[in-house]
């Protein structure tokens, strides 16, 4: 159904072939399948499925820092669509406690008359370093702090910086 720019689907299937109805979802729920979010919505006393494009995660230069910032999509919908609290913080709040006091205990290590920042000079073979924290996964690096939290930070380095090069 087309309703002026707005395409509404009855069903979307995901590339296994699986059939996703919204009459089986409640308004306003969100279905991530295959790169594309769809929104249920409620038109004509029926429920459909509305494609939600997302725009990327636009990084915007922070004259402040030495890398962009992430700005978050400014349409609810895609807001929605990004979870952070819901899809990181609760699922995983000690561990990201404990990556940010990391954080915290690095910069006073290496930068201690400066703020918290990441000095993205400083050991950028983020790789090589995973491999060798997760060597020692489930032990105390000498500092106190876990390997597999070290693991964490490097990770989530590596991913950032992939997704910067990406455009994303």
């Amino acid at each position: 159904m087309s309703e002026g720019t707005e395409s509404l689907y009855e069903e979307v299937t995901r590339s296994d072939g699986v059939k996703f109805y919204p009459a089986d979802f409640h308004d306003g729920a969100l279905l991530a399948l295959d790169n594309m979010v769809y929104e249920s919505v409620g038109r004509k006393g029926r429920r459909w499925w509305r494609r939600v494009w997302l725009n990327p995660i636009v990084a915007q230069p922070d004259e402040d820092r030495d890398h962009p910032v992430m700005k978050l999509p400014l349409a609810a919908a895609e807001r929605k669509a990004i979870p952070l609290a819901r899809g990181l913080l609760d699922y995983f709040p000690k561990a990201l406690a404990e990556v940010a006091r990391l954080s915290a205990a690095a910069t006073a290590q290496h930068h201690p008359d400066k703020e918290m920042h990441w000095d993205r000079a400083k050991s950028p073979d983020h790789a090589d370093c995973i491999m060798r924290h997760l060597l020692d996964r489930g032990t105390e690096d000498a500092d106190g702090f876990l390997h597999d939290v070290k693991v964490a930070w490097r990770a989530l380095a590596l991913a950032e910086i992939a997704l910067e090069k990406a455009g994303k």
